[in-house]
């Protein structure tokens, strides 16, 4: 459940952040130019979080179908 949660969490937070990106799109300056190490680490980031929220909410969808032990299982799902 905590994996679904936090997926979902990570997918609109990516999502918004990109949306905030496209505000600032326009500005040549914002963060050092389109070409700045600095603005590729965010665009890259929101990326990063909308495919890392996707895997969890995969992981989440499927746990119940895996064979782990109960001590691998409660390790998987967190406190």
């Amino acid at each position: 459940m905590y994996n679904e949660t936090f997926g979902w969490f990570s997918i609109l937070v990516g999502l918004f952040l990109g949306l905030y990106l496209g505000i600032k799109f326009q500005r040549e300056d914002w963060l050092g130019g389109y070409s700045s190490l600095p603005r590729r680490m965010v665009r890259m980031a929101h990326i990063a979080m909308v495919a890392l929220g996707m895997l969890n909410v995969q992981f989440g969808q499927g746990l119940h179908r895996m064979e782990l032990s109960p001590s691998l299982a409660g390790a998987a799902l967190g406190p």
